[in-house]
């Protein structure tokens, strides 16, 4: 008896470290989907905001933009790049 109570200790003792390991690798998938959520939504933050400047910059029915506008249309397109470039690295 008492070499069977000491193998379901020492059974325990086994799940409970593969459970430790089960826990640590469902944190990790957890972790690794909420950073892909959060890149899947800046990509399209960022995508928005380049379809916004490449219409305003590429729109031939709308009069020309000012070269401050221009300017301004610009630095948003750069902006949103980096940022997509960075996301995407």
């Amino acid at each position: 008896m008492h070499q069977d109570l000491a193998s379901l200790l020492k059974q325990t003792d086994e799940l409970r470290a593969h459970m430790d390991q089960l826990r640590g690798g469902l944190q990790a998938a957890h972790d690794q989907s909420r950073r892909l959520e959060y890149d899947a939504a800046s990509i399209s933050e960022c995508m928005a905001s380049i379809q916004k400047c490449v219409r305003l910059v590429g729109n031939n029915r709308m009069a020309a933009l000012s070269a401050r506008d221009m300017r301004k249309v610009m630095g948003e397109l750069e902006d949103s790049v980096e940022r997509l470039a960075g996301i995407i690295s």
